[in-house]
């Protein structure tokens, strides 16, 4: 009978034996293959390998212009060339190179009006801007321009003025005293005259007085409106059919006017002109504002018309004594819940005389005159015995939108009094902020966005009132880098959107880490300016911090094995790298490409800390070759590459037993070395395999727990096994490996000992729930096991590719653990 024992004690001595010749095999092997040129690189250090954008990058500009020989504007253009001040304009042109002909592309343009030197430019620069840069742009790709010009507070000359067209240099084409230049041409522009006109009411009682003040004033001219010439001249009055003339004294008029007893209770209109060539200045017309009216009799009037309401019974009238007007014909202006109003009034009974008693009255705002609660601004009483009120307030309502509103006194119900109220306009403004900015659809402030000199970025937001958020819509913004940069325009749509494309000047140096954007918004006829500003990271290096299966990667550096495992042609291997500036910071959230040389180019986007993970995995159908280069691309100019080189993956062979003579170092005959080994190991696992299926065989029934399943074995165990199933292009058995070791991970990292008696989708479930690994992949890695495991159609090597990435995702999320949680 068979000895079991016995047999214990054979196996054990059979096996020491071929640990021995297998070592002896092994150590024979290794120092023949030392004795060998090799031409493996062995990794001892991380590589930080830096590629600096100021050493590496051309500007393409540069070979396209030359230093300038003569004139490099080619024929300019202004449109119209007759203009009245405050208009807009068109200044168009080329910028090219005058040898040849070659126009130079996204440089600025700055046009100023009736004054510009060098010397002033260079002397403050600033502050020449802000008093006469009229527009301004940048060519276009032909070197093309056209450039909107308008002198938007008129306070400056009119006649022939000059206007300058200049190119303040480019330091890429060497010094700026050495290649910028400025061109000048004259438009004609005509200064617009006005009458302002005022009455102490609107509301007149047949038999009354009213007074009128008018005088003349150059259009939104600033500081000083008035015609000072017109002192002497005598304005025309239309009144109720006559015509009256009173000369200006002070630079103004005043004019008493009476309503006759019977004049209609209606609405009339005071009519006051004037006509302006009576002054003999040139380049001054009326109050006409399209050029094409100038030399017309249209052009030499100033007119202005105040409309009087004639009543009788009962009526209010009032005025605004604060805020005050600017001259006679303008408004008060108020800003809302901000400005306060002040009236005072009168109001009067049937025949004009005050009331006994004391009159509640009311005082609304609004657009037109509807009166209703959500109108009413104040109240107050007329005092009993003169009929005098006033009161201060301060005008609000998201219901008032900017622009002229109307303000008015009413007698509050339930006194038994009607009154007829007179109208007066208030001019509210408001105050514009900039919302929602952002830098490629980041918000700025609250994240940190990095860029590269010579990178274009665009800028977004939308402009609001400040008071009710309400959108602004045809606000110039501007956009500078600093405070020096070039200046970029657009202006708000219908929504207050604007969009504003900028490029990094590539003059950025690699010690300053930050540079600010300001933007601002030019004040419109009811809103202010406003500004905003925010700092980029700016960055020229990019440094890459490499890594193949943990094993750090040299740039330019060649690998045949990895961790002491040689790369096959069907090898699977992960390839991570960090990617940081010349200041340590991460670069996040760009995108970098992987080349695999012939294979095609994968594109992955970096981490929140600036790096990623790529799992390749080996195809000896496409992997032909044996020596590839893979690169990182960054940017053109910036990336970072390495070789592998790749072993043909051994096939299983017919035994030869003929064997070379070859020799060991120092004579010795390898032949019968080898042979004796071959011998040994063959007769060892006849040996071992005898015993063991004898073993088998004197078994009478396997008993539960005697044999080790897949579940039983640890990770790396279930992982070395999916290798060789891949391999062996078992991509069915590979696949269900691939959840049997993500069931080991949920048993080992989420403590889920049953999670082999767990069906895949209830073990997926319990997973997902934990918000600890990505739900897609746990789904990817579930859909591709019951695939292997259920159907009969063969599993394709992409379906196994599948769950392999998905179980590779899950390991890694693990390995980074949980994000960190906000602090309440």
């Amino acid at each position: 009978m068979f000895n079991l024992s016995r047999n214990k004690a054979s196996l054990k001595v059979v096996t020491i034996i071929f640990i021995v010749i297998v070592s002896v095999s092994y150590s024979v092997a290794n120092y023949i293959g030392n004795s060998k040129d090799d031409s493996q690189v062995v990794i001892n250090k991380p590589s930080l390998i830096e590629t600096s954008l100021n050493a590496e990058i051309i500007n393409p500009r540069l070979e396209e212009k030359s230093l300038p020989q003569d004139n490099y504007f080619s024929p300019k253009t202004i449109i119209p060339t007759v203009i009245i001040r405050g208009n807009s304009f068109i200044v168009t042109g080329r910028l090219e190179d005058p040898g040849t002909g070659v126009g130079w592309s996204d440089e600025p343009i700055e046009i100023f009006w009736s004054t510009f030197s060098w010397a002033a430019y260079e002397a403050d620069q600033e502050g020449l801007k802000n008093d006469y840069l009229i527009g301004e742009d940048r060519t276009d790709s032909n070197g093309d321009f056209s450039v909107t010009c308008r002198d938007i507070d008129y306070s400056k000359d009119f006649g022939v003025v000059t206007v300058y067209t200049v190119f303040p240099g480019d330091p890429f084409l060497g010094p700026i005293e050495d290649n910028r230049q400025a061109i000048s041409e004259s438009v004609d522009c005509y200064a617009s005259i006005y009458m302002g006109m005022s009455t102490n009411t609107t509301l007149v009682r047949e038999q009354e007085d009213f007074f009128a003040i008018a005088g003349l004033l150059y259009y939104d001219s600033d500081p000083l409106p008035v015609v000072p010439e017109s002192n002497g001249e005598d304005i025309s009055f239309e009144w109720l059919g006559s015509t009256y003339t009173d000369t200006i004294v002070s630079l103004i008029t005043n004019t008493t006017f009476n309503v006759p007893l019977a004049t209609p209770l209606t609405q009339h209109a005071l009519e006051g002109s004037f006509n302006v060539s009576l002054l003999g200045l040139s380049y001054v017309v009326g109050d006409i504002r399209n050029e094409a009216l100038i030399g017309t009799p249209a052009a030499d009037w100033a007119n202005e018309t105040v409309n009087i309401t004639v009543f009788s019974g009962a009526g209010i009238t009032f005025s605004i004594d604060d805020p005050a007007t600017s001259g006679p014909g303008a408004d008060p202006v108020i800003l809302r819940n901000e400005t306060s109003v002040t009236i005072s009034g009168l109001i009067e009974d049937s025949f004009g005389n005050p009331y006994v008693s004391d009159v509640d009255l009311e005082i609304y705002v609004d657009q037109g005159t509807t009166q209703t609660a959500t109108t009413l601004q104040a109240t107050t009483i007329a005092a009993g015995g003169t009929g005098l009120f006033n009161s201060t307030f301060v005008v609000s309502g998201t219901y008032l939108p900017v622009g002229d509103n109307t303000i008015w006194v009413d007698v509050a119900t339930g006194q038994g009094i009607s009154a007829v109220t007179e109208y007066k306009i208030l001019t509210v403004v408001g105050n514009s902020t900039v919302l929602n900015s952002e830098v490629n659809n980041t918000d700025v402030f609250t994240e940190a966005f990095m860029v590269m000199p010579g990178e274009s970025i665009e800028v977004t937001g939308t402009m609001r009132d400040n008071y009710d958020n309400r959108v602004i819509e045809g606000m110039s913004i501007t956009a500078q880098w600093d405070v020096t940069g070039p200046v970029y325009n657009s202006n708000t749509s219908a929504t207050g959107t604007f969009t504003i494309l900028m490029a990094v000047p590539l003059s950025f140096t690699a010690i300053v880490s930050q540079w600010a954007i300001n933007i601002e918004a030019l004040a419109t006829t009811y809103f202010d300016s406003s500004n905003t500003s925010y700092t980029l990271d700016i960055f020229t290096t990019v440094n890459f911090a490499a890594t193949i299966n943990s094993s750090n990667v040299i740039e330019d550096a060649g690998y045949s094995s990895i961790g002491g495992n040689p790369l096959y042609n069907n090898s699977t291997f992960t390839l991570q790298a960090t990617l940081t500036d010349q200041f340590d910071r991460p670069i996040t959230d760009r995108t970098v490409n992987i080349t695999f040389e012939s294979l095609g180019i994968t594109t992955i986007t970096l981490s929140s800390i600036g790096d990623f993970s790529y799992l390749f995995f080996g195809d000896e159908t496409l992997l032909t070759n044996t020596d590839y280069t893979v690169t990182i691309t960054f940017k053109e100019n910036i990336d970072f590459s390495f070789r592998v080189n790749f072993q043909v993956h051994p096939t299983p062979t017919n035994t030869d037993t003929s064997v070379s003579t070859s020799s060991l170092p120092g004579g010795t005959n390898l032949g019968p070395i080898l042979i004796g080994i071959l011998i040994a190991m063959v007769s060892g696992i006849i040996i071992v395999s005898s015993v063991y299926a004898f073993g088998r065989f004197r078994k009478s029934k396997k008993r539960p727990g005697m044999a080790v399943g897949v579940d039983q074995y640890d990770l790396n165990t279930i992982l070395k096994l999916i290798d060789e199933s891949e391999n062996a292009k078992d991509f069915k058995r590979a696949s269900t490996l691939c959840y049997r070791a993500f069931e080991s991970i949920c048993m080992s990292n989420f403590g889920i000992i049953n999670a082999p008696s767990l069906s895949p989708r209830e073990l997926a479930r319990i997973i997902a729930s934990t918000n600890r690994v990505p739900v897609r992949d746990v789904t990817m890695l579930v859909m591709r096991f019951e695939e292997a495991r259920f159907s009969d159609h063969k599993i394709t090597k992409n379906s196994y590719t599948q769950a392999r990435q998905a179980l590779h995702n899950i390991q890694l999320a693990i390995e980074k653990g949980p994000a960190p949680q906000e602090q309440r």
